[in-house]
C-alpha cells in the first residue's frame, strides 16, 4: 500500500493542475490516515485544516432497499430466483414465483406454497 501510494504521490507533484494536486492529496491524505496518523494528521493540518479527516455523515436512503431476490424452489430443490418489493405481500409473492417455475408446475398438483421471508419460496408438488 506505501508503494502504491509513493507512486500516487510521484504522479501528483508532476501535475499542474493545482485541482488535480488537491484531491489527489486529500485522497491520500485520507487513505493513510490509519498507516501513518500522526504524518496525515500534521499534514492534513497544514494543507486542509483537517476538513479531510472528520467523519463524513451516512444518509440512511442510501442503504434503503425497494427490493429484493428470493430463491424459487420445487419440492426444496432451486429452480429460479424472483425479484420482489420488500413490501410484497405473500400473494403476489407466491404469483410471481408460479409465473418464474411454471415448466416445472405443468401437469402437476400444488400440495403447499411455503414462503420464507427474505430467503425463498417453496412450492411442494405431487
Amino acid at each position: 500500500m506505501i508503494a502504491g501510494a509513493m507512486e500516487a504521490m510521484n504522479a501528483l507533484n508532476e501535475q499542474k493542475n493545482s485541482d488535480v494536486w488537491t484531491e489527489g492529496y486529500w485522497i491520500l491524505l485520507s487513505i493513510l490516515e490509519p498507516i501513518v496518523p500522526h504524518i496525515c494528521w500534521e499534514l492534513s493540518s497544514a494543507l486542509f485544516e483537517r476538513k479531510n479527516l472528520s467523519p463524513i455523515p451516512l444518509k440512511e436512503e442510501v442503504f434503503s432497499v425497494d427490493s429484493m431476490t428470493l430463491g424459487v424452489a420445487v419440492n426444496g430443490k432451486r429452480r429460479s430466483e424472483i425479484e420482489v418489493g420488500v413490501n410484497d405481500d405473500k400473494d403476489a409473492i407466491i404469483a410471481q414465483a408460479k409465473e418464474a417455475i411454471a415448466k416445472w408446475l405443468e401437469g402437476k398438483t400444488i400440495v403447499k406454497e411455503i414462503v420464507v421471508p427474505k430467503k425463498l419460496v417453496n412450492i411442494v408438488v405431487k
